[in-house]
């Protein structure tokens, strides 16, 4: 990852979202990690999680119903624990995130 991976996401519709907090390029990265591993994190664990910059609470409730009101990630209730909600990158997001990556590989200046 370099400079262009950076702008690439900044000119994404869908990952902009992300380079806009502190914090968001990590949880970006987060959400994609723990759908990798089907991971069962609800919300607050995904909160737990973030190690730089992480906000208070309230902060990241309000930014992550931003993200989901803006079609960046889904939120699900958990299968295993009805009172969890779980959230992810969404198709689009996660698509758009391939993409760019896909799109680095190939570039020699990305």
């Amino acid at each position: 990852m370099n400079i262009e991976f950076f702008r690439n996401l900044n000119n994404d519709e869908l990952l902009k979202w992300f380079p806009r907090k502190p914090f968001g390029l990590e949880l970006m990265l987060l959400l994609e990690q723990l759908e990798e591993q089907n991971s069962g994190n609800g919300i607050d664990d995904t909160w737990l999680l973030i190690q730089h910059n992480r906000p208070q609470r309230g902060t990241f409730s309000l930014y992550v119903n931003e993200l989901d009101e803006a079609g960046v990630i889904d939120i699900h209730r958990s299968k295993d624990k009805r009172s969890r909600k779980i959230m992810r990158l969404s198709k689009a997001s996660n698509s758009a995130l391939n993409k760019i990556r896909k799109n680095c590989l190939t570039v020699k200046y990305c």
